[in-house]
């Protein structure tokens, strides 16, 4: 008969439901329980927030270097095509003799021009 008066105590009848009510210290193991559960949710988060951004930086990097090799990638492409280039075309090496190297047939005669200035152009004219 204890155990049921017990019983009796800590519940509600609802419509011929009985509805345990916690008690005071089961409410208050439950409050401790979820008190100890968010602060190591908190903790989890603040030890593995320095990872994330880590992780974080490294994916931009990948990026940025997939970018650069994309670019080297075209670069090398552009320089095969110049190598096959002077090694199948004479009109190639002849062109590239004449502007690298100054060269010229018999009979020609090669003109040179100072390079012009061209930051004067930029700048506006004081009135």
């Amino acid at each position: 008969m204890e155990t049921n008066s017990r019983l009796l105590e800590n519940a509600w009848y609802h419509e011929q439901e009985v509805v345990h009510r916690p008690s005071g210290w089961e409410f208050l193991r439950q409050g401790a329980q979820l008190l100890v559960m968010l602060i190591g949710g908190l903790l989890a988060i603040v030890l593995l927030w320095p990872m994330f951004e880590k992780g974080e930086e490294l994916k931009r990097e990948v990026t940025r270097k997939d970018k650069l090799i994309s670019e080297l990638e075209r670069e090398r492409d552009a320089l095969q095509d110049e190598y096959r280039a002077l090694l199948s075309d004479p009109a190639t090496v002849e062109r590239e003799a004449r502007d690298k190297l100054n060269l010229a047939r018999d009979g020609e005669t090669i003109f040179r021009f100072a390079p012009y200035d061209t930051s004067s152009l930029n700048r506006p004219t004081p009135r």
